[in-house]
This record gives structure tokens, C-alpha cells and sequence, in this order.
């Protein structure tokens, strides 16, 4: 699904709010400060003063879905698979489900997982900054009970308009992800399947079902 590219000037009613941000549930989008209006700085403010992880899209604040408790712990779980193949390797670091990025002037996101290559962090060292200016080259996606399929091609839209090389969209209830390098081309891998890095995370590949059997202890060897 290709998303049309977002614009104030379309909107004119609540409906065409509700369509441009990828029809989240209307409980998730602040009406203070007026959608369509808020900054960076609203943001961080809205962050310091709220218990729910926020984004701005399109100068609107709008709640993040909170994870379920087992999409928590496949995060987790991925993301300290990923952060550990990184170090080993010096790749890069990874950024977890709070780490705010900004992807646009009125737009900053907050990705599931997301890694971020060295060659991209100026100086090496991965700035002291409320909110990231650092496009990843992967962003994961855990998709929770409520999220679209509108949100997500959403989602992607932004991901790969500011720079990002390859997403991952895992879906937990159905045992499957979907693979994409562009906004429109991707590859759909069952619970038999694997993750690969490709040329964003070179060398790491990871079995599908090793995330969704991580809610079950294993035996010991």
C-alpha cells in the first residue's frame, strides 16, 4: 500500500486527520497543543509529562500503541540478539522502543527497534540528544493488537522517506514478518523462515521461530 504523500492543506476535517495519520484509534491523538501545530519541543514536553511513549506526525502529538507485554519481550529479545551481533562485529548500536527519532521537520518517530551504523554517527559517538537526528539503516516493527494496516504502510512511508534501507514488520498473532527494502517491495517469511541482515546488518541472520519460542524456557544442554 502506497501512502500519498502528507500535506496540512488536504486536511479539513477530522476525518481528514484521522486518514493522514493512518487512521490510528482517535484516542491516540492529542488535540493539545491543535493537531497540526505541535514541535519538537511540544513533544518532549508532552513525553516529561505523560506515562505513553508519544510521536509528532505532521505536527500532531500522537500516542505510540503500548506494547503487550509478550511484543515487550520479543523486542527484548531481538533487540539484544541484534545489539549483541553489532558489538561483537562493530557495526553499529541499536536503539530501543523509546528512542526518539526525527525523520522530518514536523515528524519524529519512534521505532520499535532500530539500527544505527557507525558511518552515520558523526565522530563515533552516538549524540546526547532528547531526540535522535540520526536516520537508522533498519527499523523494526512489532505490530500490536490495534495497528492498521494503514498505520503501518504509514509507518513505512516516513521510514524509508528519510533514509532507512530495510524494515522488519513482525506480527506476533499471525507467526510472521514481513520483510521490506522499499516502501512497496518486500517478502512475507513464516515462522520456517529466516531474518537477514543483508547489507544493513551483514551477516546476521536469525530463524523467525527463535523469536516467537523466546515466551518458553528452553531446556538446558
Amino acid at each position: 500500500m502506497v501512502v500519498k504523500a502528507p500535506s496540512l492543506l488536504d486536511i479539513k476535517s477530522i476525518a481528514d486527520l484521522h486518514e493522514q495519520l493512518g487512521y490510528v484509534p482517535l484516542d491516540r491523538i492529542r488535540l493539545f497543543p491543535s493537531p497540526g501545530t505541535a514541535t519538537m519541543d511540544d513533544l518532549i514536553r508532552t513525553q516529561n509529562d505523560s506515562l505513553r511513549r508519544c510521536e509528532l506526525v505532521d505536527g500532531s502529538i500522537v500516542e505510540k500503541e503500548p506494547m503487550g507485554a509478550k511484543e515487550a519481550l520479543f523486542a527484548m529479545y531481538l533487540g539484544g540478539l541484534i545489539s549483541r551481533f553489532a558489538e561483537e562485529h562493530d557495526l553499529g548500536v541499536v536503539l530501543g522502543p523509546d528512542g526518539l527519532t526525527k525523520m522530518d521537520e514536523d515528524l519524529v518517530r519512534i521505532p520499535d527497534l532500530s539500527f544505527v551504523p557507525w558511518s552515520r554517527i558523526p565522530n563515533e559517538e552516538f549524540p546526547d540528544d532528547a531526540i535522535s537526528k540520526i536516520i537508522p539503516t533498519l527499523t523494526v516493527e512489532i505490530v500490536s493488537r490495534s495497528n492498521s494496516e494503514q498505520e503501518i504502510a504509514r509507518r513505512l512511508n516516513d521510514f524509508f522517506k528519510a533514509g532507512v534501507k530495510l524494515v522488519w514488520v513482525i506480527d506476533p498473532r499471525k507467526h510472521l514478518a514481513r520483510v521490506y527494502t522499499s516502501e512497496t517491495r518486500y517478502k512475507v517469511i513464516d515462522e520456517t523462515g529466516t531474518l537477514d541482515g543483508g547489507r544493513v546488518l551483514p551477516g546476521f541472520k536469525l530463524p523467525l521461530i527463535k523469536i516467537f519460542s523466546s515466551t518458553r524456557r528452553r531446556p538446558m544442554n
